[in-house]
């Protein structure tokens, strides 16, 4: 309750300044309220399955916590692939077929990840999971990022690479409260 009175007040108070320290007409724009949705959405998922999936592989599949690293290799490796891809295409087709596709990938592979037996094995239940989600982050972070600031003046483009930033850790945080509640 504090908090959420303590955001009106600021709120209320920059609405005041000529040179506020969070403009709040950045939210109005549109890459802006994208790149939000999409970080929220993108953080939420992809943290709270970074939580549970050495949990389930060290405590269900006998994993040891080297092992569990180990598997989980495979998801940078495929996300400095996409995103590398993703980096070079997004100049000349923009960020949002990117945010289009990305995200239904990473849902598909959480999804993937939702469907694994309690005795699953990792190159039929985890690997093709860890590998659609991987491809949907590293197409999905790069224009998310991009769509944080276009639209944004320049002068604002470090406000608007926190907002982003701060949308990311509040994914995540409440992806993983919501998996635990679960």
């Amino acid at each position: 309750m504090a908090a959420a009175v303590l955001l009106v007040a600021f709120v209320l108070w920059e609405r005041r300044l000529a040179e506020p320290l969070l403009p709040v007409g950045i939210f109005r724009v549109p890459t802006v309220q994208a790149a939000t949705l999409a970080a929220f959405l993108h953080y939420a998922a992809v943290i709270a399955l970074l939580f549970f999936a050495p949990l389930y592989m060290q405590g269900v599949l006998g994993y040891s916590p080297f092992q569990s690293g180990l598997a989980m290799v495979p998801m940078g490796l495929t996300v400095i692939v996409s995103s590398t891809i993703t980096g070079r295409t997004m100049a000349r087709v923009g960020q949002r077929p990117f945010l289009v596709y990305g995200m239904p990938l990473i849902g598909l592979g959480v999804l993937m990840w939702c469907w694994t037996p309690v005795d699953g094995d990792y190159w039929l239940n985890l690997l093709p999971g860890i590998i659609v989600m991987s491809i949907g982050q590293g197409t999905t972070f790069p224009a998310l990022t991009a769509a944080a600031l276009t639209g944004v003046p320049q002068r604002q483009h470090g406000i608007a690479g926190a907002v982003n930033v701060t949308t990311q850790q509040i994914g995540s945080s409440i992806g993983v409260a919501a998996l635990v509640a679960v």
